[in-house]
């Protein structure tokens, strides 16, 4: 197996992820409404409830291509719901707690989906070019073999 999240980019790319939805958690504290329903410590949670989503993604995702796009929508849902979330006076606000990371690993598991097709495609095309390559030397290493 191969340490592709061990790549510089990859691992700058979780730290930004993990940045924005730490930012948006805990910025939404400040100025907070005196009403809003959810506690204070909801963002604690809505930070390390999103820690699996993008260590899956790290670990599964093997394109670059695939995985910028899926860690910028799971980001973005993370970040504005949990500002919403932490901001919000409705009494059943504290399920957004809960339901952001979820569907935010929801949006992992279908790049995930993406990057392990991507990946099965690739490999049977390099497979076909090979034998396609090999098929071609093979006609034209026979001697005695007239082409045409």
């Amino acid at each position: 197996m191969s340490h592709e999240w061990r790549n510089p980019r990859r691992l700058a790319l979780g730290i930004v992820w993990l940045t924005v939805i730490t930012v948006a958690a805990f910025g939404a504290l400040v100025h907070r409404p005196p009403f809003a329903d959810v506690q204070s410590s909801g963002s604690v949670f809505l930070v390390l409830f999103g820690i699996p989503a993008v260590l899956l993604a790290l670990a599964v995702i093997r394109s670059f291509a695939v995985l910028v796009p899926t860690a910028a929508l799971s980001a973005a849902w993370s970040a504005t719901t949990s500002w919403s979330t932490m901001r919000s006076a409705s009494s059943t606000a504290a399920i957004g707690v809960f339901l952001t990371p979820i569907i935010a690993t929801v949006i992992v598991a279908i790049g995930c989906g993406i990057s392990v097709a991507w990946n099965l495609s690739s490999r049977r095309r390099r497979r076909d070019a090979l034998a396609v390559s090999a098929l071609a030397s093979s006609t034209r290493s026979e001697p005695g073999r007239e082409s045409g």
